[in-house]
């Protein structure tokens, strides 16, 4: 019976507000209750946002972890009767490919983020070209009227393209490089078997090569200090710059050893055995070398530059390559070598 009663009080009561136009406090009116498809539409507006920073922290998260720079030793055995010097530069271009080449990676390779990478090996691509044209031209060749190397000639065809990323994998940088390496092992395997033209240890071939060098290595001191003056503290240009370098003097430290061993009897000839080994030492020096912060502060200040140190480097590198050349053409080392 009171139940009953409750009951049609509270009918009543709702009977009344209704008449009067009205709905008690604690029911909401249809005008107030959320619209279910805005309420559906923001939900999926939401989610598609917070899923595209998902997806962009995902990419530069992957990317950073997916390349490396591979600023190591590398030791490349040629075959018995081989060049080392050949063996040298397949090698080191087989080693950035499984590394991943970074320079004509596509947009939507995550790795394609890592300036430090990009950086790096574009700096040993030059060295790599350059080199590639000394050893078709003329390391290989008895002499200007003799014809060039057919796997030598076809790994300079494969390497002096630019970085190029294609749909079509047979186009892509990284497929013309792998056919280098092929072409550079093919002779280095003729060669081992008697059947290529060997690597002439002459005075000016040794010469054109240490010039090729000397000027990637002049021209990247240059870049360095520009980079140095022109950057900011904390910039991508100059982590950029900075690894660049350290590009070119990895791939200059790895061919000049080779060249070493493949020129002994000419290096030693001209008296230049031991300033040619302090340029190679010297070369080598930042080899190993990779920082995690890079910085462009100046010269004498709390911050220091590390563009500016490192073109320190290549110009001790470029001395003592100064000084190579001139005791291949003098037959003596005429000053004492830097000892850096």
């Amino acid at each position: 019976m009171v139940l009953t009663q409750k009951f049609n009080a509270t009918l009543n009561y709702l009977r009344s507000a209704i008449g009067r136009g009205r709905a008690p406090a604690d029911i909401a009116t249809p005008r107030e209750r959320p619209s279910e498809p805005s309420s559906l539409i923001r939900r999926v507006v939401v989610g598609g946002v917070l899923g595209l920073v998902g997806v962009v922290a995902a990419y530069v998260v992957i990317g950073e972890l997916s390349g490396t720079v591979n600023n190591s030793d590398l030791t490349s055995p040629a075959p018995k009767g081989g060049s080392a010097f050949v063996a040298t530069m397949a090698g080191t271009i087989e080693r950035e490919l499984n590394n991943g080449w970074c320079p004509s990676g596509s947009i939507l390779s995550p790795g394609h983020i890592r300036y430090d990478v990009c950086g790096f090996q574009e700096g040993e691509q030059l060295v790599m070209i350059r080199m590639t044209m000394q050893a078709a031209n003329h390391l290989t060749r008895e002499g200007s009227a003799s014809s060039a190397d057919p796997d030598m000639t076809a790994a300079l065809n494969a390497m002096n393209r630019g970085n190029k990323w294609s749909p079509i994998f047979a186009n892509s940088t990284v497929d013309q490089y792998r056919k280098a390496v092929t072409y550079l092992n093919s002779y280095n395997h003729r060669l081992s078997q008697g059947g290529a033209v060997a690597a002439e240890p002459r005075i000016d071939t040794l010469s054109g090569v240490i010039v090729d060098l000397s000027s990637l290595i002049g021209d990247e001191s240059t870049q360095l200090r520009k980079a140095a003056a022109d950057d900011a503290l904390f910039s991508i240009h100059a982590r950029t710059a900075l690894f660049h370098g350290f590009g070119v003097l990895a791939a200059s430290c790895l061919d000049l050893r080779a060249i070493e061993q493949d020129f002994a009897t000419v290096i030693k000839l001209q008296s230049a055995a031991d300033i040619f080994h302090q340029a190679v030492v010297s070369t080598c020096a930042t080899i190993g070398i990779d920082p995690l912060l890079v910085v462009n502060g100046s010269d004498f200040g709390l911050m220091p530059s590390h563009l500016r140190l490192l073109a320190g480097y290549t110009s001790s590198a470029l001395n003592d390559l100064a000084y190579v050349q001139n005791s291949i053409a003098a037959g003596a080392a005429p000053h004492a070598p830097s000892t850096r």
